[in-house]
Parts: C-alpha cells; structure tokens; sequence
C-alpha cells in the first residue's frame, strides 16, 4: 500500500471509530416505538359492528377468528385447506366455548363454498403467499363481499434486500408462490378484481422490533438456526433433507422480517 493510500485508510478508520459515530449506536439503543401485530386486530374491530359476518380465508387454527369475533361481537366462518389445521380450529372454538358464533370448515379459498355477497369483512392474515391462482382468489373475496364490505389482508412482501438465491432458499420449501409476493403483481391483481384500496401501509420491521424488545423471538429463532446447521448430519438422518429444509426456511422468516429482506404489508379493500 504506498504511503498515500496508507493515509486515506487511516483517515476512513479514524472517521470509522469516532466518537460521534459511537453516538450514532447509542441512540439505536433507544426505542422507536413500534407497533405490534395487535396493531392489525385494532384496525379490525375499528370497522367491524355486532352484526359483521366474517370469512377467515385460511383460518390455520382459527385464533385471530375468535379474537375478533369475541371481542366485536360479531359471527364468523373459518376455512382452511388443511385437515389438520381444520381440526386444530375446531378444538380451539371448542375450548374457546365460542362455537354458537364461529363455523369451521375445510375448502379452498380459489373456490369458496359460500353465496355471494354473503360476508361483510374478509381477513387474510399470511396466506396469500401461498395460493396458486392469486386472481382467482382476489375475485372470489369480491364476489362474497358485501356491497359496502372490507376485506383486510395481511402478506410479506420481497424487498429489494432479498437476493435470488436467498429467496429460493426461502420459497421453495416453504411452498410459497414467489410471484405473490411482488408488491406489483399484488396490486395489479387487486384492480384486475375490481377492487379498490382505501389503505395500505408498509408494516416493514415495526412488528418484529415490538417483540425482539419484549420476549426476543427472532434471537430464538437465530439460535435454532446455529443449532440446526451445526447438527445437520444427525438432523437430516433423523428427520429427512426435506424436513430439515423446511425448518431452516422457516427458522429465516422473522430473521429476514428484521433484516429488511422481507416486507410485511397491510391492505384494507373495497368495491370499485
């Protein structure tokens, strides 16, 4: 290195270890405030009454079905592809004692078995990632909504931070569409449905930062990570290449939520 060069060096390491860029840390050790994930049943109930009738388009256990007609008072259906998470939903309304106002079934959202105009909000919370026909099923939520009913649907979107290899990795054995998680191809959907958006908002890393500062789940979900890489052989042989996959996709998910990689969306929806 000639002494020219040599001194450039020095210079961009003493601005590198200043103190007023130790100031700069320091103010990331105060909080931004965020929201957490509750923030989306907030704007739920802000529009639900007593007399909403909701669709649960991929309910998995049901949970946030029962949260939300619980707390609105309103009546409900969930419906999920999956016979195990139909039966999981069924034990949770069971338990929940809520079964006079919530309905579980098991189908397809690209074909829902209900009459049109038969639901005045549609909650799609982490599902459409997963869905063949995205069109389809954005018309099929407008045919069942009523004329003056929302739809609310929660998806993670791919950011420019997410390389090809990273989201293959990711993807594939996850089962999710990587098409479906354009922000582009999401929008050009919504209008190709004749839906109209009266609100969105880029949830971005806010709900992961509201829970890493209360109970840490992406630094768990990092140290899984280390020990499933570092015991792959036995993990592999135990469980199979294709459980170990799925679990190291799954255990990057809040990680690259944290990271920027990945970028949670919330739509609210109407009639055009």
């Amino acid at each position: 290195m000639s002494e020219g060069n040599q001194r450039e060096h020095l210079e961009q390491l003493a601005e590198i270890y200043s103190e007023e860029r130790h100031g700069l840390y320091a103010a990331l050790d105060e909080t931004s405030n965020p929201q957490g994930p509750r923030s989306l049943n907030e704007l739920a109930l802000g529009i639900l009454t007593t007399g909403s009738r909701i669709l649960d388009a991929g309910c998995r256990n049901a949970a946030h079905l029962i949260q939300l007609t619980s707390a609105s008072g309103c009546t409900g259906v969930g419906i999920d592809p999956l016979l195990t998470h139909v039966q999981q939903a069924i034990r949770l309304v069971d338990t929940a004692g809520v079964g006079v106002s919530v309905t579980i079934e098991r189908g397809i959202i690209e074909r829902l078995p209900h009459r049109s105009a038969s639901f005045d909000f549609v909650w799609c919370r982490d599902v459409l990632t997963l869905v063949d026909d995205l069109d389809l099923v954005l018309i099929e939520f407008k045919r069942v909504l009523s004329s003056d009913g929302h739809i609310l649907i929660y998806l993670n979107t791919a950011s420019d931070l997410l390389e090809p290899l990273e989201a293959d990795r990711l993807n594939r054995p996850l089962g999710n569409v990587a098409a479906n998680m354009q922000r582009e191809r999401i929008e050009h959907g919504i209008a190709r449905a004749g839906l109209a958006i009266s609100d969105v908002r880029e949830i971005g890393t806010e709900w992961r930062e509201y829970e890493e500062e209360r109970t840490r789940p992406v630094s768990d979900d990092l140290l899984k990570l280390a020990r499933l890489r570092r015991r792959k052989g036995d993990l592999v042989s135990r469980f199979g290449q294709e459980a170990y996959d799925s679990a190291e996709a799954s255990l990057h998910w809040l990680c690259y939520q944290l990271l920027g990689k990945l970028k949670p969306m919330m739509y609210v929806l109407r009639h055009a």
